[in-house]
């Protein structure tokens, strides 16, 4: 006998809503799965995306930090080629005296002047093209102790060039046609070229910028492709301020050997926490060589430091006899002392501020420092300028400095100023002395002069 099962409404209503809780919670299921594994996607990609930006953050980070100082414990001294040449040029060589008198007059246009510039001593693009050589200590320290640069040939060229220098005037160059010399600190009035030497003549100034153009046809004949070059600053009393040896070509040839520097990145497949310590502890390692702030990005560069002060007095127009002569003390003496663009010390101690690039481009900017009185502090300010030479006891009651490429010859107090007379000189250190009881009391300058009062250098005593 067949057993029948009779199903009632009210069980088919029970097994209907059975069906539909489970058709709910399978959906739920489903939904919940796929959710999870759109999350673990999206996390997946933000990770990698953070890493990524902190990996190229690391890569450019120690690119900049292995750019700034070379390796080795080498002391580096200023070239006195310049890089334009390298070998002693084989023309000889007249004083100013000669080629003032007996040069001939050369025609010049001047195609930027500007008498408030003021040399800046760092501009944040530099880190951005660190790649391309622009934070490069001693470059930046040679750079900083001259005045007269030439243009290089060839538009990319041109672009390191001003960018170094952090020279951003949009000053219309052509050097296709022209030699264009970027001259600090001194107004040119009139240009003499004697065979192979060319004397821009004119005034030191505190500050200013100019860029002189020579036409090339002027100064290189018809039947030759280039010519060696010895350019000078000059004072029409043949005073040397600076010079700079070069090679210069006519542009048709000069040889195209631009190359573009490209940088290949190696990741390093590293945990973001730990790659973002990392960064952390560069950045604040960097920070002791640049300023590592947004501040200098609204104005990018930073100028001298050096205390600006008003210029009171008319040099010019000053008796020297009419005024008191100091009688001082040599402490030290080299005529031949060259100085020092990198010193291994520097490095050793960076996260003292021997390394930090606007301070070293601002002192190297000048000739004239005032010693500090305690031994102790004069030992460090020695070792920011690399200056390890041994000199005479410097005394409580004397008041000291140390001069560069300037040969000292007398004292004089004009005023309440101190004026150190003497001649400029392409090498040379000095430290000199006078007694403070025979200084006045209300003395506020000190300044470095031609015999014929020029002013060359200045410090504020304030």
């Amino acid at each position: 006998m067949k057993n029948i099962i009779i199903i009632t409404k009210k069980r088919i209503l029970t097994l209907l809503i059975i069906l539909l809780i489970i058709i709910f919670l399978l959906i739920y299921l489903f939904t919940l799965r796929d959710t999870r594994n759109k999350s673990v996607g999206v996390t997946n990609i933000d990770s990698q995306t953070i890493l990524d930006t902190l990996e190229k953050e690391n890569y450019k980070l120690k690119g900049m930090l292995g750019s700034i100082v070379p390796d080795g414990n080498n002391i580096l001294y200023e070239n006195h080629y310049r890089y334009y040449n390298y070998e002693i040029p084989d023309y000889e060589i007249y004083d100013l005296s000669t080629i003032i008198k007996n040069g001939n007059n050369l025609d010049y246009n001047v195609i930027y002047n500007n008498k408030d510039y003021i040399r800046p001593n760092y501009n944040s693009d530099w880190k951005n093209f660190y790649h391309r050589g622009w934070l490069n200590l001693p470059q930046h320290i040679d750079n900083a102790l001259h005045k007269l640069f030439i243009y290089p040939q060839g538009a990319s060229s041109i672009y390191d060039f001003e960018g170094k220098l952090a020279f951003h005037e949009q000053a219309k160059i052509d050097y296709h046609k022209y030699i264009n010399l970027l001259i600090y600190n001194f107004q040119v009035n009139q240009v003499k070229i004697y065979n192979n030497q060319i004397v821009l003549i004119g005034t030191p100034t505190r500050n200013g910028s100019q860029i002189v153009a020579i036409n090339v046809n002027d100064i290189i004949p018809e039947n030759i492709n280039n010519k060696y070059f010895l350019f000078q600053l000059s004072t029409p009393s043949q005073y040397e301020i600076d010079y700079l040896y070069a090679t210069y070509y006519k542009t048709d040839y000069v040889k195209d050997e631009m190359s573009k520097d490209k940088v290949e990145p190696t990741y390093a497949n590293k945990v973001v926490t730990k790659l973002s310590d990392e960064n952390a502890k560069l950045k604040q390692e960097l920070s002791f060589y640049i300023p590592n702030n947004d501040k200098l990005n609204k104005d990018k560069t930073s100028k001298n430091k050096r205390k600006q002060i008003e210029n009171k007095q008319d040099n010019s127009s000053i008796d020297i006899a009419n005024n008191e002569e100091i009688p001082f003390v040599f402490k030290y003496i080299d005529d031949a002392y060259i100085r020092p663009i990198y010193d291994p010390i520097w490095k050793q101690n960076y996260e003292e501020g021997l390394c930090y690039i606007p301070t070293k481009i601002c002192k190297a900017f000048n000739n004239l420092y005032m010693l500090p009185h305690e031994s102790t502090e004069r030992l460090t300010f020695f070792q920011d300028l690399g200056f390890h030479e041994e000199h005479t006891i410097i005394e409580n009651t004397e008041l000291s400095f140390l001069i560069y490429k300037f040969i000292p010859e007398k004292i004089l107090i004009v005023h309440n100023e101190i004026h150190i007379m003497g001649i400029p000189n392409r090498t040379g250190a000095y430290i000199i002395s006078v007694d403070k009881n025979k200084l006045p009391n209300n003395i506020d300058t000190i300044k470095l002069v031609t015999p014929n009062s020029l002013e060359l250098d200045y410090l504020s005593m304030n």
